[in-house]
């Protein structure tokens, strides 16, 4: 795996950091954060893990919230965002009496 900007539209590069995020993500009990350095890249990257099977992967750990240039699509996942955080926060109170520890500081 390499982070050289030379390296940055290799198939297999992609797809490592592809397989590494999926890692994390198994193994990471909260939410997680991945940084791409533009827009374009972003849409490189993803539409290569689409390809690549990585998406469906990292949707078997975690929900994907994935920011585009559209403010309006951007604005949609953050309330969705955070009515994941409110829902899993009211069942985890709600739902489950034997729960003392709330979901939503883990997201």
């Amino acid at each position: 795996m390499s982070s050289r900007y030379e390296s940055r539209e290799d198939t297999a590069v992609i797809r490592n950091y592809g397989n590494l995020l999926v890692e994390v993500a198994a193994a990471v009990p909260d939410g997680i954060v991945c940084f791409f350095t533009s827009y374009l890249y972003l849409e490189t990257v993803v539409s290569s893990w689409y390809d690549q099977g990585i998406i469906d992967q990292l949707q078997r750990h975690k929900l994907l919230f994935i920011e585009t240039q559209d403010a309006a699509e951007t604005s949609l996942a953050l309330v969705n965002y955070i009515k994941v955080i409110f829902f899993s926060y009211w069942f985890a109170i709600i739902g489950d009496d034997v729960l003392a520890q709330p979901f939503w500081p883990h997201f």
